[in-house]
């Protein structure tokens, strides 16, 4: 998805340099759990290429394991960046698009969220959010051009818009053509 991005002559902006240096992106230092480094990457962004045009929330951790032997720091961080991590980055892109009355955030899901295998109860339910954050109830949110898909790799999922489908992105990218 990021060299599609680069090829297509978007400048994209992605949460870790590993990634960026074998794409041509901008690599950034960002902890997705944490809002406030979040909110700044974004107005990085925003301030440097004037907007914000798609945003691709798609970090993401496993682990987990028996709800029984799972501690409350192994749940909270799994939680922390699926869940928290897509929120606070939908929410940084939402500030930036919806003035501009423009823009896509695209959020990456998984089947786990609909169908969660054991031991892997944390991680399910923090994926089955994802949907709820990106896809809400027709009429909860201003129509101002602004879009929003949520993909879960190979499966279809259902907006007010109508029915989306993705393969699954495997990269976390913000690319902006500004």
């Amino acid at each position: 998805m990021v060299q599609r991005f680069v090829v297509e002559g978007a400048t994209v902006w992605i949460a870790t340099d590993a990634i960026a240096a074998e794409h041509e992106a901008i690599g950034v230092v960002c902890d997705v759990s944490d809002s406030g480094q979040v909110d700044a990457v974004v107005a990085a962004m925003d301030e440097r290429h004037g907007g914000l045009d798609v945003a691709v929330a798609n970090a993401g951790i496993g682990g987990g394991g028996p709800i029984t032997e799972m501690t409350d720091e192994c749940y909270r961080r799994i939680v922390a960046v699926n869940l928290d991590g897509v929120y606070f980055t939908c929410r940084a892109a939402a500030r930036v698009m919806l003035p501009a009355g423009s823009g896509v955030i695209v959020t990456v899901g998984s089947v786990f969220g609909q169908d969660t295998p054991a031991g892997s109860s944390a991680y399910g339910a923090a994926k089955a959010g994802v949907v709820a954050i990106t896809i809400p109830s027709p009429g909860s949110s201003p129509r101002t051009g602004s879009g929003s898909i949520a993909s879960a790799p190979a499966t279809w999922t259902r907006s007010s818009t109508g029915p989306r489908c993705n393969g699954g992105p495997t990269g976390a990218a913000s690319p902006s053509r500004r």
